[in-house]
């Protein structure tokens, strides 16, 4: 009998072990050979799956752009009043704050490797995804709104990488919120 194999699940197992993987030593650095091995599978099960190592890498990041935008839906409802949900949103990027700088981190990798209309191509899901996400959940009024907030998240999610001990996360998070909150962002 045919051994069944669920497509979805092996596909999500893939973009979770390359996310490590990538993130711990680079996109460039990497070839479609040391992932399938890295991974346990042969090159053909990974090229089964996708045509080259730029289309997983750009599937990767839309899966992981919709895992997280599922779970800001469970962890920060919009239907809670505005204030619970500023601190929601506060707890949710602490606790993924380590996710979320791996993957600024290895946008910011695959950026320098590529031209700028490549990295869109990589990463225009996920930003757009992430826009729907802040937009959706947190009641934000327009794109560009959402952008403003968007980047300073980013910008708060790096600075506290490059320095910890002097960006104390929890503090910039809340000022960042804060500030939203009194310029009619969120």
């Amino acid at each position: 009998m045919p051994k069944i194999v669920d497509h979805d699940a092996r596909r999500a197992d893939i973009f979770k072990s390359s996310f490590e993987l990538f993130a711990a030593r680079g996109y460039a650095s990497l070839t479609m050979r040391e992932l399938a091995q890295a991974l346990s599978v042969s090159t053909g099960t990974l090229y089964h799956y996708f045509d080259n190592k730029r289309a997983l890498f750009q599937q990767m990041f839309d899966w992981i752009a919709s895992q997280d935008a599922q779970a800001a839906r469970v962890e920060v409802p919009a239907e809670v009043p505005r204030e619970q949900r500023r601190a929601l949103l506060k707890a949710f990027l602490i606790g993924r704050a380590e996710h979320l700088t791996k993957v600024l981190k290895l946008a910011v990798d695959f950026q320098r490797h590529h031209t700028p209309q490549e990295a869109q191509e990589a990463f225009g899901g996920l930003l757009r995804t992430y826009l729907d996400a802040i937009a959706g959940q947190m009641s934000v009024e327009g794109r560009e709104q959402a952008q403003v907030v968007l980047s300073l998240i980013i910008g708060v999610l790096m600075h506290h990488s490059f320095d910890p001990e002097r960006v104390p996360l929890d503090a910039q998070l809340q000022r960042v919120i804060q500030v939203c909150a009194a310029g009619g962002l969120l």
